[in-house]
Parts: C-alpha cells; sequence; structure tokens
C-alpha cells in the first residue's frame, strides 16, 4: 500500500505514515506527529496509537506539534505522464530525418547532393540518428519507470539527461569538423546549458523522493 499524502510504500495495514506522520485510513482521527526530544511527553501522555514520531522531525531544534513535509510529486507526473512522452516522439522523427536524409531536402537540394560536398556528414547523420533512436527508447523506458515507481527511476531520468548531452555535444563538434567552422549557436548553447540544469535538478529530486521510488 501507499501513503494518500507523500506516496511512500507502506506495509499492509499501517495506519500511520512514518514519512510524513499522516494517517492512511479513514479513521477521522486526528494524527499529532512528535519529535525525538518529545517521546518522554508521549509515554507520560498514554498517546500512542493515535500519534505518530516522523523521522523527518527527529531533531531537537523540531517543533513537537507540526505536521511533516508533504513531499509532492508534480515533477515526476509530469515527467512520466507528458515530457518524456514528446521527447521521445522529437527524438524519434529527428532521428527519422537524420537516417533518410530528409533534413536536407529544401529549397530544391537534397542529402545526395549534400553528401557529394561532405562526404563524411553521411557517417556523422548516421551515429546522431542512432544515437536519438536510443534516446527515445530511454525517454520511454524511463516515463515507464516513473509511472511505475521504480527504483532506478531516477537513474534513468539522470541517465537520459546526461546522454542526451553527450550526443548532442559530440554531433554538434563532428559537425564543426566536417564543415570547417563552429557549429554551436545560441540555441545549441542553451539546449546545453538545460540539459546540465535538469541532470543536478533531477539528481536532487530523485534522491529526496528514494523512500517513494521503491518498486
Amino acid at each position: 500500500m501507499r501513503c494518500n499524502v507523500c506516496g511512500a510504500q507502506l506495509d499492509e495495514g499501517t495506519k500511520t505514515c512514518p514519512y510524513c506522520g499522516c494517517a492512511t485510513e479513514g479513521d477521522g482521527k486526528e494524527i499529532t506527529v512528535y519529535t525525538a526530544s518529545d517521546a518522554s511527553a508521549v509515554e507520560n501522555t498514554g498517546i500512542n496509537a493515535d500519534a505518530a514520531i516522523s523521522p523527518a522531525f527527529m531533531t531537537d531544534s523540531s517543533v513537537g506539534s507540526e505536521e511533516g513535509p508533504s513531499i509532492g510529486l508534480k515533477w515526476a507526473h509530469f515527467l512520466g505522464y507528458f515530457a518524456l512522452w514528446i521527447g521521445a516522439l522529437v527524438d524519434l522523427s529527428s532521428a527519422v530525418q537524420m537516417l533518410t536524409g530528409s533534413l536536407y531536402d529544401v529549397g530544391g537540394a537534397n542529402a545526395e547532393m549534400v553528401y557529394r560536398v561532405y562526404g563524411s556528414l553521411r557517417y556523422v547523420d548516421k551515429f546522431y540518428g542512432i544515437g536519438l533512436l536510443v534516446l527515445a527508447g530511454l525517454a520511454v523506458l524511463t516515463a515507464i519507470s516513473i509511472l511505475r515507481y521504480k527504483a532506478m527511476a531516477g537513474t534513468l531520468v539522470c541517465a537520459l539527461n546526461g546522454l542526451s548531452f553527450l550526443v548532442g555535444i559530440a554531433y554538434i563538434v563532428m559537425l564543426s569538423h566536417i564543415i570547417g567552422h563552429n557549429q554551436m549557436n545560441a540555441s545549441n548553447a542553451v539546449g546545453t546549458l538545460i540539459s546540465i540544469a535538469f541532470f543536478c535538478v533531477n539528481i536532487v529530486y530523485f534522491k529526496k523522493r528514494k523512500h517513494i521510488f521503491v518498486n
């Protein structure tokens, strides 16, 4: 069973979540969260079944009457239900363009014309196309892991961010070498910075919720 407030995995029959201190059963009783320093007070007043000592507040400076922190999952749900699926579709579409050379079909040009000028570009495009396919598959796997609260969900999210960064940088470096001048523009730079930022943010985010993603 799971806590209806913080989503933590609990044993069947648990009445009070040990992580957020909230009641898991609809008994209508008020739940008070006590700190470790208030343990004696709990014994003296006889409060036991209707009170919980929350690990999140087991410090001397905590306020005993305070409720446990509610850990939200909005970002995880956004990733699992929307963002990762959209990203997978975008990567899949871009991969098809790179592998077929259709991205060059503009203004009367075609892939063969471009490859006759830049012969090595054909192989760089294939590399990038395969990399995008891998990213699309990884995005789908990551989304499913999040929705099923898998323990590896956070690792997969960070791996996806890291791999996306590496594949993108590798393509830009190889393309710059073939074309003869730097292909890192403002858009690519912003995308690179976003990948790095998401990597760092997701490490912290999923680390704080490791008690939720346990399957």
